[in-house]
């Protein structure tokens, strides 16, 4: 079955309803660290493609509006 790549606003809201958050709550950052570095579904992105990420986001909402 292909992995669903978009996902609407209310079906991610959805999912977060049901995910249970006390097991996540119960561990420290190091142990969620190592679980998502163990997970072949995980992408732990790098500290250069996090700032990048953040200055496209941040030069997105820069962008003036198209009249």
């Amino acid at each position: 079955m292909p992995t669903k790549q978009k996902w609407t606003q209310a079906e991610t809201a959805e999912e977060v309803a049901r995910f249970d958050w006390s097991r996540v709550d119960a561990m420290s950052d190091d142990q969620i660290e190592a679980a998502a570095a163990a997970d072949p579904d995980s992408y732990v992105p790098s500290e250069e493609e996090l700032k990048a990420a953040v200055e496209a986001r941040a030069k997105r909402l820069r962008k003036p509006a198209a009249e």
